[in-house]
């Protein structure tokens, strides 16, 4: 009798692993569903303005240009000698405002030159670190097409300044790069999308291969259906005829419909494909 007891709770323990582990599968099944059902123009925007809010948040600090000594005589010829400090660490003399020139005759005193914004490099990077970390997280995990287009497009973390502090124009260059980045995902219509495609003559081989993902093949002309959206390389061959290979992105570019025209082996010229 003890025998069977233990019997049967190993059987009871197992069965509910299996349940649990299915269980479990459903789930990130139906959260994966979920996110393709979801809009491009609905999940990015969100995104998009909490990593403003987070870079708004940024500690930033103002510094001089430079900062210029004049001579210690009036009318002197020499040099003047140029310093650059961060503000804690200037003369008292360059609490004047910016830009102001220094008396006729005064001695020692400094010109502050236009100040410029300077953010925290560490805070900057972090920002930008988790946008990516939150876009590649919105993306469906089957896409693989456009995790690859956005680990390819997403702009790098900022060297800093003297290990600390990142330049304002650096900031907006790169800001700038990540608004054209977030403007493609949220045009997008759709995560997933049917292609179809068209060859003159038709009958020939459509090879369409990711950089990360598998490949699609049919026999033109056909749909590829239920496609992620993403960039691709595309190959089109038929016995005769030459070959044509370029890219597709089906990101920044509008259109469902691939049409290619083929030319005889005997030309020159290579046939063509447009996305329309």
């Amino acid at each position: 009798m003890r025998v069977e007891r233990l019997l049967l709770l190993a059987c009871f323990v197992v069965l509910s692993l299996i349940l649990a582990e299915a269980q479990q599968g459903t789930a990130l099944h139906e959260g994966a569903a979920e996110r393709v059902a979801k809009l491009p123009s609905e999940v990015f925007p969100p995104i998009q303005q909490a990593y403003y809010a987070s870079v708004n948040r940024v500690a930033t600090v103002e510094r001089a240009a430079e900062e210029v000594a004049p001579s210690s005589s009036a009318g002197s010829s020499s040099a003047s000698s140029r310093v650059t400090s961060m503000p804690e660490s200037r003369s008292p003399a360059t609490s004047a405002s910016a830009g102001s020139q220094p008396t006729s005759g005064s001695s020692g005193v400094y010109t502050t030159l236009p100040r410029r914004k300077f953010y925290d490099a560490n805070s900057y990077n972090s920002a930008l670190v988790k946008l990516k970390a939150d876009l590649l997280s919105a993306i469906p995990p089957d896409d693989k097409p456009l995790r690859a287009y956005v680990e390819a497009k997403f702009p790098q973390p900022l060297v800093p300044l003297d290990n600390k502090y990142i330049r304002e124009s650096e900031v907006e260059f790169t800001n700038g790069t990540v608004n054209g980045l977030m403007d493609h995902l949220r045009l997008m219509k759709s995560f997933l999308m049917d292609l179809n495609v068209k060859t003159s003559p038709s009958i020939a081989k459509f090879q369409l291969v990711p950089k990360i993902g598998d490949e699609r093949t049919l026999t033109t002309d056909g749909i590829i259906s239920n496609l992620y959206r993403g960039m691709y390389e595309y190959t089109v061959t038929k016995r005769g005829y030459r070959k044509v290979h370029d890219t597709i992105n089906l990101v920044e570019q509008s259109g469902d419909t691939v049409e290619c025209k083929l030319l005889p082996d005997s030309q020159p010229e290579v046939g063509y494909c447009t996305l329309k």
